[in-house]
């Protein structure tokens, strides 16, 4: 869930300065909370560059990637 990734991101990136690559291709399903998630993730500014992403390939949660915007703003991995 969205709390358990969330926890995971912070930790992540809180033990190592390497690059954080967050995979999003075996996702499922996507709600507010995963894109709230992802929206706090781009929004890092003291980690812009480092975070990259691998892109969904479910088409429900592509369509709502690109309903938010956000499939825009992903940097890939």
């Amino acid at each position: 869930n969205a709390d358990t990734a969330a926890r995971e991101v912070e930790a992540a990136l809180a033990e190592s300065p390497e690059p954080l690559v967050i995979d999003l291709s075996r996702l499922e399903f996507i709600d507010s909370s995963g894109i709230a998630l992802i929206v706090s993730v781009l929004g890092r500014e003291q980690d812009v560059g480092r975070i990259g992403f691998v892109p969904a390939t479910a088409p429900a949660v592509n369509r709502v990637l690109d309903l938010t915007g956000i499939s825009e703003r992903l940097p890939l991995a």
